[in-house]
């Protein structure tokens, strides 16, 4: 089954996107479910996992509505105020709905690159490990100690990371991001996401441009750890999402098809325990 990993949906007359205005116009309008499911019909993706863009607890209840509601999405992963006193009670009440699957922070845009690591949210991740929950990392390489530091502090947390960390593609020698990769995927409660990534806006997204990353997640993950995301409709500020599939299928042509159904399905369905 192939599932694609990271997919976003929105709609702005709901005003909870203060990110998406004029400076983003690609983005800057409602993208919803009936103009994404003929993209992955066309490519034969089966099911979705949707992840937040709002850090809004209405937001999250919304993308649980819409996932009761599409049988492509498989199950969300939301927002949480992790640190409030109350984590547990809303963790518990969104525990309730089969589909939801775990959460994500906005971490690249904290200036504190050790926030994760706060006291404070002992409470949260210690939830998330018992339930069994996900946490997605969307990170920059600056949070990368820190997201070391939190994996071995909590070792069955199972953690993805999204958008292959979001390596700078203008400096090929990024050996920050390098080593960084490798001291991560020693630990084997994380993951890594081949999802379109902002970054990519600099350049032509390219199989040339992304092979050395990939390569190098290849190496250190090994395909059973990296899963496909479009990151639609962001990705769209670089290509569209056939072209995105494209150039993944070229990066990938050269694998055994099991390391191909791992990346393109197995992973997900693995990582975040979806069920058919």
């Amino acid at each position: 089954m192939r599932v694609d990993s990271h997919l976003h949906i929105w709609d702005l007359s709901r005003g909870d996107y203060s990110w998406i205005n004029e400076k983003l116009p690609i983005l800057n309008r409602s993208y919803l479910p009936d103009e994404y499911e003929p993209l992955i019909q066309k490519h034969g993706i089966e099911r979705s996992v949707l992840i937040q863009a709002a850090e809004t607890d209405a937001e999250t209840d919304y993308l649980l509505a819409l996932a009761d509601k599409y049988n492509f999405i498989a199950g969300v992963v939301g927002w949480v105020d992790m640190a409030s006193k109350q984590v547990g009670s809303r963790l518990n009440e969104l525990k309730r709905n089969s589909k939801f699957l775990g959460i994500r922070p906005i971490l690249q845009d904290m200036p504190d690159s050790n926030w994760i690591l706060r006291e404070k949210l002992g409470r949260c991740f210690k939830w998330l490990e018992i339930n069994e929950k996900a946490f997605d990392a969307l990170v920059r390489p600056r949070h990368f100690a820190a997201l070391l530091t939190l994996s071995k502090r909590y070792p069955r947390l199972r953690i993805v990371i999204d958008h292959c960390g979001q390596p700078e593609i203008s400096n090929k020698n990024d050996l920050f991001w390098y080593q960084g990769i490798e001291e991560l995927a020693l630990r084997k409660n994380i993951y890594c996401k081949l999802s379109c990534f902002p970054i990519l806006t600099e350049i032509v997204a390219e199989r040339l441009a992304i092979e050395p990353y990939f390569q190098h997640i290849l190496q250190y993950f090994g395909a059973h750890r990296i899963m496909w995301g479009s990151n639609w409709p962001v990705v769209n500020l670089v290509c569209n999402f056939s072209t995105w599939f494209h150039v993944t299928n070229q990066l990938l042509s050269s694998l055994h098809v099991s390391q191909q159904e791992a990346i393109y399905g197995g992973s997900a369905q693995t990582f975040y325990k979806l069920v058919d």
